[in-house]
């Protein structure tokens, strides 16, 4: 009997702590919630380029901003920008947004909008771009939205509710919704 006693209350203190330790931390949770909230910038660059490199020292990606803002989560906002270089500096595009979030931890680049810019697509024709929405994924090398977007050529006119295009523009798929006109000279 006593043997049951030795090990009853060692166990029965350890249950207290744990429930002491777990109204604890409900307590403090508002607290940590609170401490998420990414409040101020850990660096800030003003009139700053984003510059990405290959091997050989060429660009792969440039953005131009008039401000970026980077976290502690390695997260990071931009302010007023311009995006090309998409793939090298013979990108046929270039792009322009108000702002722009990169999430932490990846290679993509978000711009929000109004989005405009410009895309040489086939031989010589060039189209003005406006979305609302703009992913720049360096790693699949491609634009893609599932907002609406349009692209407007003097031959072409085109909107749908969504895009995937590659940075050399050889394939640009419009999706969803679809609406098209061609203008042929």
């Amino acid at each position: 009997m006593k043997r049951h006693g030795f090990w009853l209350t060692p166990l029965l203190l350890m249950v207290a702590l744990g429930l002491w330790l777990s109204r604890a931390h409900e307590e403090a949770a508002p607290e940590a919630a609170e401490a998420h909230v990414p409040a101020t910038p850990r660096y800030a660059l003003t009139g700053a380029t984003w510059l990405k490199l290959d091997g050989k020292g060429q660009p792969q990606f440039r953005a131009q901003a008039a401000q970026i803002d980077f976290y502690d989560d390695h997260s990071a906002q931009l302010q007023m920008l311009s995006v090309d270089a998409l793939g090298g500096l013979d990108s046929p595009w270039r792009l322009n947004a108000p702002s722009g979030y990169v999430p932490p931890q990846q290679k993509r680049l978000r711009l929000d909008g109004p989005i405009t810019g410009e895309g040489r697509i086939g031989d010589n024709e060039w189209a003005q771009l406006i979305a609302e929405q703009l992913w720049v994924d360096q790693a699949l090398r491609e634009l893609s939205s599932d907002k609406p977007v349009s692209l407007v050529s003097p031959q072409r006119q085109a909107r749908a509710h969504g895009l995937r295009a590659d940075f050399s523009a050889k394939r640009i798929e419009l999706r969803g919704n679809v609406e098209a006109r061609y203008v042929p000279n």
